[in-house]
């Protein structure tokens, strides 16, 4: 499932599935690729938050305000 939210002061980008899911903080940064994620979300001025729990799929929320670069 995709969202993307857009308000005037603050826009949002969920992605969720409803996978395995995973503890998160038991994963390597560099692994899933959930380090570069977070790192290009912080170059971009967003912040990218990552959501999973064993059994209940994973969330992916970035989420930026009206300083973000690209608007």
């Amino acid at each position: 499932q995709i969202i993307l939210n857009s308000r005037q002061d603050q826009g949002t980008l969920i992605v969720k599935d409803d996978g395995k899911g995973f503890e998160v903080e038991r994963i390597n940064a560099g692994q899933l690729g959930l380090g570069i994620m977070q790192e290009r979300a912080r170059t971009a001025g967003a912040d990218c938050q990552i959501i999973s729990h064993i059994g209940s799929g994973t969330e992916i929320v970035v989420t930026w305000g009206v300083d973000f670069p690209l608007q």
